[in-house]
């Protein structure tokens, strides 16, 4: 297959729509989280996708598939929130906050180790003053555009990793891939076999929307959003055990695409783990995990339950499990297309062998280098900035746990659909943790790692591209232009922000409760009173690994189903997050078959995709309800 069978879908249209996208829907998606703590990612998405198509057939211009394909990709840059340079306000806001006079390290206030290249000391103007654009700020500005410039090369280079070898070798599923070309082949050709069952399921998001978001932009609630707590259902029997129902439909629709295989062993896990382990360790062990065991009250609800716990029981063998993964990929999954990519790096592709997929790209060879070099900038950078920090520990995160980020988390996109939130966590916390390191700036500021979504993200992207035939060297130049126009829009729209009104108050109810959150997580961490040690590491890897193994080996030798990627994403998902997986997958692998019979592999992306369309109109127009019945109560704050 050569480039002349690709066509671009990289166009002035498509251009205008990326800025469109993000300079509308950033601001919104950061007010949103700010009032709500929700990011309404997928709303500038469908809105804009399904906007500028229907304009391009009122102006007898239609869009072709590559476009359409491209577009749905651009104006996800609008769908981002809270850019790296809200650090520098939330910074501002820590300096002055009690925090920094009730915790200390090494006996001396936590204040003395804050460096002014993070922010400005506590008590300065600059703090009352409340803009990013000004002399005392500059310092933390460069430094953090310096650091995100090294993210986004990182990141390119692992994702164009990632692709040549789950996409261009493994030749990996990518299930979501179908969504994303069923919404550019139905809204290009418009085909009657699939139209009516797109715009059935458009219709149910719609209704769905109207009445789970349009209440909240009136100040009512009809549907509570994005979980119903059933925590307390469960606390007289099993206490310490967090519940709850997610009451967002697409959670449910999205998940018809699962194979039910990894479903099913997911919901096993993140039961033993969220409900099991969580109350057994109150009840029975409270030996093993005592500040969880005290800390403990029957009336905590689901949020109060996950974030206790998480930091008293599976902060640190949520590490354990990284690496257990890592080391299972690496033996039994990875180490082929491993072992293929650095023989490429240092032999080159055979002589005659051609790309099917990654054509008109930098080579797998060129993308490695890059990652070298970037990676070695990233590390110099942070032992510039943090001296104190042995620099073996930022090597290991940079080159190491980078490289198991893009492999281990674009096997689950590709099999799954989906991959575990949180990466990569409080990884660098327990590395430094583990180190005799004593400061602040060392915990804080980490170095430039990729962005842990981007190599599953663009994977998945190059997947759909090949079924479109869009050339996918359009992927990487709307990445770009995407990213740093959405870095400046974001940086804009947070100065706005903050200029109305402080961060956090009450004029942006959410930041209250995040501020507080991280500040107290922070606190803890520096001044070292988590319970992180290698045996608490360990020993989870260790049971994980002998679980991984044992189940891929009964897989491979008797043929027992078994999904390690199950296994894993439901050790990090919490109940509410996975029960919509199982049931959607459920539903499409007994329930759809029966009612649609063989043809419901070939409409499901479409019916995915029609919901999320609908559902996302409707969040689109509560988010604009709710900026305009709120523009007037920012005074007094």
């Amino acid at each position: 297959m050569g480039e002349a069978e690709f066509r671009s879908g990289l166009t002035w249209r498509v251009l205008i729509a990326m800025i469109a996208s993000i300079f509308l829907f950033i601001p919104v998606n950061i007010y949103s989280y700010f009032i709500t703590g929700v990011i309404q990612g997928s709303v500038a998405v469908f809105f804009i996708t399904i906007i500028f198509s229907v304009l391009s057939k009122l102006t007898r211009q239609e869009l072709s598939k590559q476009e359409i394909l491209i577009l749905y990709y651009a104006a996800a840059w609008g769908g981002l929130a809270l850019p790296i340079y809200y650090n520098i306000i939330y910074r501002s806001y820590f300096v002055n906050s009690p925090f920094v006079e009730l915790y200390s390290i090494g006996g001396k206030p936590l204040a003395q180790f804050i460096p002014s290249w993070l922010v400005p000391p506590p008590g300065s103007p600059a703090h009352s003053i409340r803009t990013l654009f000004q002399p005392d700020f500059l310092v933390p500005l460069i430094v953090w555009f310096i650091w995100s410039v090294l993210v986004l090369v990182l990141s390119i280079s692992l994702s164009l990793i990632s692709a040549y070898t789950y996409v261009e070798k493994l030749e990996y599923p990518f299930p979501y891939a179908m969504v994303d070309t069923s919404m550019a082949t139905f809204l290009a050709e418009r085909p009657p076999e699939y139209s009516n069952y797109f715009l059935l399921a458009f219709g149910i998001g719609l209704g769905f929307g109207a009445i789970a978001y349009l209440p909240h932009s009136l100040g009512g609630v009809v549907i509570p959003i994005p979980f119903y707590d059933l925590t307390w259902v469960l606390e007289e029997i099993m206490p310490g055990a967090l519940f709850g129902i997610t009451t967002v439909l697409s959670s449910y629709f999205g998940a018809l695409i699962i194979p039910f295989n990894h479903a099913i062993y997911m919901l096993f896990s993140s039961i033993l783990v969220w409900l099991v382990l969580n109350s057994l360790f109150v009840t029975t062990f409270p030996n093993i995990a005592p500040e969880w065991a005290k800390e403990y009250s029957k009336g905590m609800g689901l949020i109060a339950v996950y974030n206790r716990s998480y930091l008293r029981v599976w902060f640190a063998p949520q590490i354990g499990f990284m690496i257990a993964t890592a080391i299972f990929l690496m033996m039994f999954k990875a180490r082929r297309p491993i072992l293929m990519a650095f023989k490429e790096l240092f032999l080159g592709s055979k002589r005659g062998s051609k790309l099917k997929v990654m054509i008109g790209l930098p080579s797998m060879r060129t993308a490695i280098l890059i990652w070298l070099g970037a990676a070695v900038i990233s590390v110099l950078y942070f032992h510039i900035m943090v001296p104190e920090v042995n620099i073996i520990i930022p090597i290991i995160y940079v080159f190491f746990f980078g490289l198991f980020l893009s492999i281990a988390l674009t096997a689950f996109q590709g099999q799954v659909g989906f991959i575990p939130p949180g990466f990569p966590g409080w990884t660098w916390h327990t590395l430094v943790y583990l180190s005799p390191y004593q400061g602040y700036s060392g915990f804080i500021f980490q170095p430039a790692l990729l962005d842990a979504y981007a190599p599953p993200s663009f994977s998945q992207q190059v997947r759909a591209a090949s079924i479109v035939r869009l050339r996918p060297r359009d992927l990487l130049i709307i990445w770009i232009v995407g990213s740093l126009s959405a870095q400046l829009c974001g940086l804009i729209s947070l100065d706005f922000f903050w200029r109305i009104a402080p961060i956090p108050s009450s004029a942006y109810p959410f930041t209250v409760y995040s501020a507080l959150t991280t500040a107290y997580t922070d606190a803890m961490i520096v001044s070292r009173q988590l319970n992180v040690s290698l045996e608490t590491i360990g020993v989870p890897a260790l049971i994980l690994f002998i679980i991984l193994t044992v189940g891929d080996i009964l897989n491979v030798k008797f043929g027992l189903p078994f999904s390690f990627i199950g296994v894993v994403m439901g050790l990090y998902l919490p109940i509410q997050s996975v029960l919509p997986m199982f049931i959607g997958s459920l539903v499409s692998q007994y329930i759809c078959p029966k009612i649609f019979g063989e043809k419901w592999r070939r409409i499901m992306g479409y019916v995915v995709a029609g919901e999320l369309s609908g559902e996302g109109l409707m969040l689109m127009l509560n988010v604009v309800l709710a900026l305009i019945s709120k523009s007037a109560w920012l005074w007094p704050w």
